[in-house]
């Protein structure tokens, strides 16, 4: 088993056990899914996936394939659990996001396409950190570590390395980030407001 092949499975590992505390807290109703973000990250994870495969990722697409089964499962049980706390905002993303799947069918260009789907994804992000200023508690701040790290792994265990292989990781690993950083910094904010 080669290098590349070790750190794929470890990013798997680190995608499948990152997104258990998401779920059960789901169901224990502490976390509440935006509908809009999972949708937006399964459809967009699923097509950097195929993107990826095909530019000889290798193992290092791997883990958004993991991804994108995950964010799917989310995303059904968003229906039941998730927030009920959608602003016209997400609906205007969520209609930017799939308008822009359109040049992405329409273009050729494989560099364009991973772009095009990067800023998709990231795209998704924006109901999830709007709910999240203001009800920081109804996310799972770990899972979005989680999600971080294995999108840098990813990116060692890629086969091929170039813009189109490696852009979509990178981006969305510091995306999520950035989102943890957004949750921790709207808790303490949260707490010493209940302080004074």
């Amino acid at each position: 088993m080669d290098w590349g092949t070790i750190i794929g499975l470890i990013a798997v590992i680190v995608s499948t056990i990152g997104y258990l505390p998401y779920i059960i807290n789901v169901f224990l109703a502490k976390t509440k899914p935006h509908a809009f973000s999972w949708l937006i990250w399964a459809v967009l994870t699923g097509i950097s996936s195929v993107v990826q495969l095909t530019e000889g990722a290798g193992p290092g697409a791997w883990v958004t394939i993991a991804t994108s089964i995950s964010t799917g499962f989310i995303f059904v049980l968003s229906f039941k659990y998730g927030t009920h706390d959608i602003k016209r905002f997400d609906w205007i993303i969520l209609f930017s996001a799939f308008v822009a799947i359109i040049p992405w069918v329409i273009t050729r260009d494989p560099l364009l396409s991973i772009i095009l789907v990067t800023f998709i994804q990231v795209s998704g992000f924006l109901p999830t950190a709007r709910k999240v200023y203001k009800h920081p508690h109804e996310e799972t701040a770990v899972t979005f570590v989680a999600n971080g790290a294995k999108f840098y792994l990813g990116i060692f265990a890629l086969s091929a390395f170039s813009i189109e292989t490696v852009f979509f990781p990178l981006i969305a690993g510091s995306a999520n980030i950035a989102l943890v950083v957004l949750i921790i910094a709207r808790r303490r904010t949260h707490e010493n407001n209940r302080d004074r």
